[in-house]
């Protein structure tokens, strides 16, 4: 309703998600919220998607979103359908499994002509393995590094993915002059889980040694090697 109090509509777009061993009087209001926190990070915390109300029966948390939004909206649940899945979107599906097979539940969200399923309690689970050490090299830029302890922690960053590292306070002392310098290598020894998933989980990091790397452009470097005698670079062009 604008101020002069004309209303106008909205055309929605209504999705349910159920839970088949729960219903509106058995499950707690706490538990209730935290399916619903859940489900709203699968949907992208979108401001778009709006509650709507729950439905007895097996439970039903129904909600809506705008029809101009909902392509938007369901690019987490559609990419998981499609096996590539985002790491917001695949978190937030994992969290709703283990809500639900906690809860002894399995559970399906419909939206969009989309139909995702929660197999919860019918879950099966790879061995869990490990944990297994190996030695471990990481290349990136140093953007942390401190600690009060005898093992000082490091963090090294490679594009979005981010390393956590462990290391003598002697060989802090060298690397910390490299704090968002240029990229370094590391090496060092790593501990790894396998969990139920099936993923493999990066326990500990305990680096032993580093290098700079050379950070110089492609067009230096050809330029250097243009000026060895009979190393077949003297007539290259780079191409862009």
């Amino acid at each position: 309703m604008d101020s002069s109090g004309v209303t106008f509509s909205v055309e929605r777009e209504f999705g349910e998600f159920v839970i088949d061993a729960h219903t509106p009087e058995t499950i707690p209001m706490a538990r209730l919220a935290e399916y619903m926190t859940k489900l709203s990070d699968l949907l992208g915390k979108d401001e778009a998607v709006h509650f709507e109300k729950v439905e007895s029966g097996s439970l039903k948390i129904k909600y809506w979103t705008p029809k101009s939004d909902t392509s938007r909206v369901m690019q987490g649940p559609a990419k998981l359908l499609a096996g590539e899945p985002d790491k917001a979107a695949m978190s937030a599906y994992r969290q709703l499994n283990d809500l639900l097979e906690s809860d002894r539940a399995v559970g399906t969200m419909t939206f969009s002509g989309l139909v995702l399923p929660f197999p919860g309690r019918e879950r099966t689970h790879s061995p869990a393995y490990g944990p297994l050490d190996e030695e471990m090299v990481v290349e990136g830029q140093l953007v942390r590094i401190g600690g009060k302890d005898k093992s000082i922690h490091a963090q090294i960053r490679d594009g979005d993915t981010y390393y956590n590292c462990q290391m003598s306070r002697g060989l802090a002392m060298d690397m910390c002059r490299y704090l968002f310098g240029p990229t370094i290598r590391i090496a060092g020894r790593a501990r790894w889980q396998r969990n139920r998933d099936g993923e493999w989980q990066l326990l500990d990091f305990f680096a032993n040694k580093f290098e700079e790397l050379d950070d110089s452009a492609l067009s230096v470097v050809v330029a250097q090697l243009r000026k060895i005698d009979g190393n077949g670079w003297l007539g290259s062009k780079l191409i862009n």
